[in-house]
């Protein structure tokens, strides 16, 4: 099993589909990214885990586009220090399902757990929580089935 204990707030290495390769036909993420945040939405005897990930990006958004910027103190403990700036996108999102899901990625140097760069910390999850609600409440947020 790729994540053993799945929780909102876990950042992770997943090979994310974004909306416009999607739109195109594709199936498969072009890359791992760096990291993606998991969001733990059921859990049933028939779906262990149904998850929502958000991509982490460090290129900056455009201006039609809903995001957060990642503090840089989140970065560091993350390890996410390849880039000066990140930001995790809110208008789409990818769905899965764990255990199943072959999607995610080992992470360099984390034995202990090898998909999962991290967690968030509980104040910067709730500012991500009020952003990722106030965008829902604007639009339908797509999220592309993975699993």
């Amino acid at each position: 099993m790729p994540i053993a204990n799945p929780k909102t707030g876990l950042v992770v290495s997943y090979n994310y589909v974004w909306r416009h390769q999607h739109e195109r036909g594709e199936t498969a993420g072009r890359k791992a990214r760096p990291a993606c945040l998991v969001v733990l939405l059921a859990r049933t005897a028939e779906h262990p885990a149904r998850v929502v990930l958000y991509p982490i990006t460090s290129q900056p958004p455009g201006p039609d586009r809903a995001a957060i910027e990642l503090p840089a103190i989140e970065k560091r403990r993350l390890g996410l220090t390849d880039a000066p700036r990140s930001w995790i996108i809110l208008d789409e999102t990818n769905g899965d399902e764990l255990p199943t899901s072959p999607h995610f990625e080992r992470v360099a140097g984390a034995p202990d757990h090898p998909f999962v760069y991290g967690e968030l910390s509980r104040a910067f999850l709730k500012q991500f929580a009020q952003a990722a609600l106030a965008v829902t409440r604007r639009i339908a947020v797509p999220r592309i089935p993975r699993g």
